[in-house]
């Protein structure tokens, strides 16, 4: 009995250990990344955002307001929030977010767990927000200009005089600025990369990307990691995006319901325009603020580390040339749709006849954002007639039996 009560109390104890499969919470997920403000109200917040949008009010109109509470925020967006309004939420500025999307953690041999922020994945740099929400989540965006924001501060503060509204209201349709808060559940690139099939819109460059970068982070810590050490990710990060960088284009009009659906100001983050600028591009993360709840659970992703080595080098072994293979006099270009960590790395030429046999020569690389990654192979002596191809290979730096390699067909 004492024995089969020590088995289920072991079973009890793993199955909560087991971060692959567990929530936890944004503040423990996010407690050791830099923010620009830690635990502060979210009303607050957005009624400074605003208050100091950039949009002219009469001096009557901020008295009144003033002696209200949260008065600056728009009525219809309370109500939208009011499950969150009172939340204590991080705040972070600019493109800071993406060290959040690309966080992970791993458990070592004294089942500590690490967290690990993917710095040189792709992800980092550059991650649609748009393309990659949990489409299944409750995401909004709410779109607002001076005009809206007057009508809507006056509606707060009780009214104000006939001649005050008049000169606003011009005052309103002059200025050029457009305010949006989004609210949406992001997935995270590291979920993505590890379960592509959750949803999203990875490619295939920035899941190789990650994998790789994963791994390799992974390794710095852990020196002889093993296969079986377990990795995870938060599944999707719920965040609320706001920012007043957009020129507005909603002047003089009551309601976008016409075409999009909704009631004034508010569509589905998923519709892709705000004031006639696109949400992921036009309006760029380097120009929002990211307030993330730090009360809410998310679930996670896991998997462990040579299932992240070998997806890692099975994708980077299957890219084919993006292009037809290029002859310049003894040289041939290929292009292939890879990252820069990838690319970077040093080749060496092999027959694709016989892939034992070294082939002398250079290898040169270039990578580009856009295109991928340019490979210029330069054999130092002309080929055989009957060599259809070159092998392209290099050590994957994951482990020392796993190699990264490459197919150029010449011929």
């Amino acid at each position: 009995m004492d024995m089969n009560r020590l088995i289920a109390a072991l079973l009890i104890f793993l199955i909560f250990c087991d971060i692959s499969s567990a929530a936890v919470t944004v503040k423990s997920f996010t407690a050791d990344i830099q923010k620009e403000k830690n635990e502060i109200n979210l009303s607050d917040e957005l009624n400074s955002f605003f208050k100091n949008s950039g949009c002219s009010l009469p001096k009557a109109l901020i008295k009144k307001l003033d002696k209200q509470d949260k008065a600056y925020i728009p009525g219809e967006l309370k109500n939208l929030m009011s499950g969150n309004m009172t939340s204590e939420v991080d705040k972070y500025s600019g493109k800071g977010v993406l060290a959040v999307l690309n966080t992970a953690w791993f458990v070592n041999a004294q089942s500590v767990s690490i967290q690990v922020t993917l710095t040189g994945a792709e992800t980092y740099i550059n991650y649609d927000p748009l393309g990659n929400m949990d489409m299944q989540a409750d995401n909004f965006a709410y779109a607002m200009d001076c005009s809206g924001f007057l009508n809507s501060s006056i509606s707060s503060a009780g009214g104000i005089s006939g001649s005050d509204a008049a000169m606003a209201a011009k005052s309103a349709l002059e200025i050029k600025k457009s305010m949006l808060a989004v609210k949406a559940s992001v997935f995270s690139p590291i979920a993505l990369a590890i379960s592509p099939d959750i949803g999203g819109n990875l490619s295939r460059r920035q899941r190789i990307s990650v994998l790789y970068s994963l791994s390799r982070e992974i390794n710095g810590l852990y020196v002889d990691a093993p296969d079986t050490t377990k990795v995870s990710s938060g599944r999707m990060i719920p965040a609320i995006w706001t920012s007043s960088a957009g020129a507005s284009s909603l002047q003089g009009e009551a309601s976008l319901s016409s075409n999009l659906g909704a009631s004034v100001g508010v569509f589905s983050a998923s519709a892709n325009v705000a004031g006639n600028a696109t949400f992921s591009k036009s309006i760029s993360f380097s120009k929002f603020d990211t307030y993330i709840i730090n009360s809410q659970e998310i679930p996670t992703i896991g998997s462990d580390l040579k299932a992240i080595n070998d997806t890692t080098v099975q994708l980077v072994n299957s890219t084919t040339i993006a292009n037809p293979v290029r002859r310049i006099d003894s040289s041939y270009q290929a292009l292939f749709d890879l990252p820069s960590q990838i690319c970077k790395k040093i080749w060496t030429i092999k027959s694709f006849k016989s892939q034992d046999v070294v082939v002398p020569g250079t290898v040169q690389t270039t990578w580009d954002g856009l295109k991928g990654c340019e490979v210029t192979i330069n054999p130092i002596s002309a080929l055989g007639n009957d060599e259809i191809g070159l092998v392209l290979e290099t050590s994957s730096d994951l482990k020392p039996d796993l190699k990264f390699v490459l197919k150029v067909p010449i011929r």
